[in-house]
């Protein structure tokens, strides 16, 4: 039997890879979380045990990303790295033609929303998670949890929007990748401005040439 494994980090980078190629040529392509999994770890962590969007989006820059039609998604991998085959698959963005843009920790509210509203392309982000998250089921959280968790337990997903709750409280929509049965359809508010468990700290994006 395999273990579950844990590509988050995997799926938000294809979030935006796959924004960014749909707007580059208005055709949408579903794109291989699973190549970013097997070739983009840093060659210490295994990427079935962890990684961040940022490692995935400059593997996808250097190197292209394969589409998931080719190079489908495994939902039970032993918690080593994969053989990489991306060289044997169907390139759909091509090596070189996405540039990564990483924002600065001090104005990054500012920038991933000008992001979204002058380029329309979501955020990858990757933050501290407490009970709070693990078990959401609707409205906007704000309070912090995820500093109880020992050791500290880390998850990425992709901001795709921003709003204010009825309650005018401002908040980020982040889609999740446990699927549709958790949170909203998918997808949780997260209170915007206040860094909520490090969630505005370490955010990147990317765009196609």
């Amino acid at each position: 039997m395999g273990q579950r494994c844990g590509c988050c980090w995997a799926f938000a980078t294809t979030a935006i890879t796959e924004t960014a190629q749909a707007l580059h040529s208005s055709v949408f392509r579903s794109l291989s979380d699973q190549e970013i999994c097997d070739c983009a770890d840093s060659g210490n962590t295994p990427g079935c045990v962890g990684g961040d969007p940022g490692t995935g989006l400059k593997f996808v820059h250097r190197n292209g990303q394969a589409s998931g039609r080719t190079y489908p998604y495994e939902e039970f991998r032993a918690n080593t790295t994969g053989n990489c085959v991306a060289d044997q698959k169907d390139t759909v963005i091509q090596a070189g033609s996405m540039q990564v843009y990483r924002f600065d920790k001090n104005y990054a509210e500012e920038d991933i929303m000008e992001n979204m509203y002058y380029n329309h392309i979501p955020t990858a982000v990757y933050f501290r998670v407490g009970e709070k998250f693990e078990w959401y089921q609707s409205g906007v959280l704000q309070k912090e949890d995820c500093y109880q968790m020992n050791p500290a337990e880390w998850h990425s997903v992709a901001i795709i929007g921003y709003g204010t709750s009825d309650d005018n409280v401002p908040y980020w929509l982040v889609r999740n990748s446990w699927n549709t049965d958790w949170g909203e359809a998918g997808y949780v508010k997260i209170r915007r401005g206040v860094d909520w468990c490090l969630i505005e700290s370490h955010p990147a994006t990317a765009m196609i040439n």
